[in-house]
């Protein structure tokens, strides 16, 4: 197993959320969300399943993925097994009252050897509290810091560097009487301001006075024929900007589509959905305008049962083939490259 293809396989899902937000959080995510849940496939478990083995075969190296599941469905041990190599992760959760949880993932270079180790934790409605990261020999590497206000809504957060969990930068959020985001201020290791945020604009704008080290942030809601938007538009210290806009359904409020327009107007991002983040229909990135990554998904039954990817010239880059029962659990999944040659199959095991 080559730990790179695994931590590569399993976070490209994440580009196109981590386009969303920007620079305006820490960015550090659960392990289990980042490493786990979708490795090497995301996809369902039928009811009441114990363990699920995932058998993958990646070129000519063969690596067991093994989830075991408690009486609710939720992951508690995961582990990787290989005869090609004796690099290999494992993964424990505990849970606590509602959704909170502890989670522990560790990455081994060899049979004994620890690379290094994260620990995470939730607090009862689900969000981080807590992550500390350590080398192999117990030494501290990092600590992350959440907190929130009564209304769960994140006040602070730090991420702090070795075992004297020295400062390397903090982000404060303050709020508005209504509980509206107002501005968020990123501090630099000495304490000192590096950039806010500021959200002080309800309605779209060709211009704003330019503010240094700072970016200005106008919302509005809107409409665009079948569909009522959510625009958000971010000017920066130059006075240039995006435009982000969250097109939704007028007759059931379901996500139809997400879109980014630079300052002239083109496209930087599209994607499609049917009605529902977990189908999404087509991800186009653009360069200048023009296509220059294209990802289209296709369904049958309310399935997801193939992906392709294309590049600028529309070439057929990777296909991804998706294989169900009877029951609509997935069983098998195919990954091919550009020769159309079978470089990665998964089969599914419930027990």
């Amino acid at each position: 197993m080559s730990l790179k293809h695994l931590l590569f396989s399993t976070t490209i899902s994440l580009i196109a959320l981590s386009l969303v937000a920007q620079t305006r959080y820490v960015e550090r995510q659960d392990p289990y969300l980042q490493f786990v849940n979708s490795t090497p496939i995301n996809c369902d478990f039928p009811p009441n399943t114990k363990t699920v083995i995932l058998e993958e075969t990646y070129l000519k190296t063969e690596t067991n993925y093994v989830k075991n599941l408690d009486e609710f469905g939720r992951v508690y041990e995961f582990h990787t097994e290989s005869q090609n190599s004796k690099e290999h992760i494992t993964y424990t959760c505990g849970y606590g009252k509602n959704k909170a949880s502890t989670g522990t993932y560790t990455v081994y270079s060899s049979t004994d050897k620890i690379d290094f180790v994260i620990n995470h934790e939730n607090n009862e409605v689900g969000k981080p509290i807590r992550q500390i990261t350590k080398d192999g020999k117990g030494k501290q590497i990092e600590k992350v810091i959440w907190q929130y206000n009564d209304a769960e809504k994140i006040v602070n957060s730090k991420i702090l560097k070795g075992d004297k969990e020295e400062l390397v930068n903090e982000w404060q959020y303050s709020y508005d009487n209504e509980g509206n985001l107002e501005k968020i201020v990123l501090i630099d290791s000495k304490g000192r301001t590096e950039h806010d945020w500021l959200y002080n604009c309800e309605e779209e704008k060709k211009s704003v006075t330019k503010i240094k080290a700072t970016t200005q942030i106008c919302s509005w809601n809107g409409e665009d024929g079948e569909y009522y938007t959510v625009n958000e538009q971010l000017f920066d210290e130059k006075g240039g900007y995006t435009h982000h806009i969250w097109r939704y359904s007028k007759k059931d409020s379901t996500i139809c589509a997400y879109l980014i327009y630079d300052e002239t107007k083109k496209l930087v991002l599209k994607e499609e959905y049917d009605h529902d983040y977990k189908k999404p229909l087509m991800i186009k990135k653009y360069n200048k305008g023009n296509v220059d990554n294209k990802g289209v998904y296709k369904y049958t039954d309310e399935l997801m049962t193939n992906y392709s990817e294309y590049d600028a010239k529309n070439i057929l880059i990777k296909h991804h083939l998706y294989i169900y029962n009877d029951e609509g659990f997935m069983t098998r999944a195919r990954i091919y490259d550009d020769k159309n040659k079978n470089e990665t199959t998964i089969v599914i095991k419930h027990r």
